[in-house]
């Protein structure tokens, strides 16, 4: 839940131009999720938006693209992250 609801939040900054508070947001995902022992994609996933946080070149939509994929890997832990084309990593 914390990572949907700071998904939602970092869509909304980076719409708005607010890099700072994504990176924010960002930079406490992977270590609160890891300390949790959730899947390894997920993870995986989770750094990728980081790095692009950190870049400051994340869009909204990667943001929105990266809490869809949370939202359905929470029933399939399985399912593979696909990253966009257009994401430069």
């Amino acid at each position: 839940d914390t990572a949907l609801v700071s998904l939602e939040l970092s869509a909304l900054y980076a719409e708005q131009g607010m890099m700072q508070d994504v990176k924010n947001l960002a930079r406490h995902l992977v270590p609160i999720l890891r300390a949790r022992n959730v899947h390894p994609e997920v993870l995986a996933a989770l750094t990728l938006f980081r790095q692009s946080a950190e870049r400051e070149d994340v869009t909204a939509k990667f943001a929105q693209d990266v809490l869809i994929y949370l939202r359905k890997a929470r029933y399939d832990p399985g399912l593979r992250f696909e990253a966009p084309a257009a994401v430069d990593f």
